[in-house]
């Protein structure tokens, strides 16, 4: 479970899967991939970050709150939970879906133009 938790309000806000969303979890073949798909969409909206991979992070709250807009049973995060080539796949779809991109060293130039601090020189 995640050490950094929301109110429910946050989690109806920022997790309630829209119309759009829907009909990009729909375009996964399989139920387990769906829940999953959309567990790490709704993890992102609630934490700015992706889950950790190995261990799986599970929050039930948040899967809880996913499988019942889906109407899928949680249970079926378990067999999604143990694809990691699926997981780092929907991950890759995700960034692209969410139009995010990786902080790589032409983003940290740009943050630190931003910022007006020296490169390497965070105080």
């Amino acid at each position: 479970m995640s050490a950094v938790k929301y109110t429910r309000q946050q989690l109806v806000d920022q997790a309630k899967l829209k119309p759009e969303d829907l009909a990009e979890i729909r375009q996964r073949r399989r139920p387990d991939t769906q829940l999953g798909f959309a567990y790490q969409l709704a993890f992102v909206h609630l934490f700015n970050r992706f889950l950790v991979q190995q261990p799986f992070e599970i929050d039930q709250e948040i899967l809880t709150f996913v499988s019942i807009q889906l109407d899928l049973p949680s249970e079926l995060i378990g067999s999604y939970g143990q694809r990691r080539p699926t997981i780092s796949d929907h991950r890759e779809q995700l960034l692209a879906y969410l139009k995010l991109h990786r902080l790589g060293e032409a983003e940290l130039v740009q943050l630190r133009d931003f910022l007006g601090t020296p490169y390497g020189n965070a105080g």
